[in-house]
């Protein structure tokens, strides 16, 4: 199955291509949140050096967050357009599963973490191993909360994600030599885990309709329109 996967959950705009479980192409962009611009040539540029039409394509994957309300926005957005256009399944991968996923097999917890700001990380928390197995529901939670809960698995437990720049040592702190940081390599999140997480879930019937698809943000955004704020009483613009 030829498969189109991209992430647009954080700064880094990230788009592959695969054949079966083969990564055919794989292409990272970090320039801030500039998806608006950036995302389809992106997506051109991997589908030209593939040599590959709009047509081959047969599936679609992307993260559906949580992750940056903007970023998730265009990413959904881009694919339900291209879903629609093309008449190709798509599959919704949780932006934390291919946190974890992309880690590798890590004998612990496994636990992404996405700064969420107002003290709050995005996370779930993974048994690691062969098989990656979820202990958690995604969620936004307090820091203090988080470190009190993995206190109580007493595992080693690997750390990824953007939320480890500003909180890793306040972890690593807490837990001791039981908490590791994820290399920067395996840190962020990659379209291809997207790709083959995606491409497991429409085998396995789990697939999303792109009319309904909507990003999954956890939480409310803070982007409020000046307009809704006032009562909905529109200003000038």
């Amino acid at each position: 199955m030829k498969l189109l996967a991209i992430d647009t959950s954080s700064a880094v705009a990230s788009t592959a291509l695969l054949d079966g479980d083969r990564i055919v192409f794989e292409g990272n962009l970090r320039s801030g949140m500039t998806h608006s611009r950036n995302l389809m040539p992106l997506i051109e540029s991997a589908m030209n050096l593939a040599a590959w039409r709009p047509m081959d394509l047969e599936a679609l994957a992307v993260t559906c967050g949580p992750g940056s309300f903007t970023g998730l926005r265009i990413g959904v957005a881009t694919v339900k357009g291209m879903a629609r256009a093309l008449h190709i399944p798509v599959a919704a991968v949780s932006t934390l599963n291919v946190l974890a996923a992309g880690c590798g097999i890590f004998d612990g917890l496994i636990v992404p973490v996405m700064d969420a700001r107002r003290d709050q990380v995005y996370t779930a928390t993974f048994a690691g191993g062969q098989n990656l197995e979820r202990l958690t529901p995604d969620r936004a939670i307090g820091l203090k909360a988080l470190i009190a809960e993995l206190s109580r698995f007493d595992q080693p437990t690997l750390f990824a994600g953007d939320g480890v720049e500003p909180y890793g040592s306040t972890l690593t702190a807490a837990l001791g030599g039981q908490a590791h940081i994820a290399p920067p390599t395996l840190r962020m999140q990659r379209a291809a885990v997207a790709g083959l997480l995606g491409a497991a879930m429409i085998a396995a019937g789990e697939m999303d309709d792109p009319r309904t698809l909507a990003p999954r943000y956890l939480r409310g955004t803070m982007a409020v329109p000046v307009w809704e704020r006032s009562g909905g009483k529109r200003g000038n613009g």
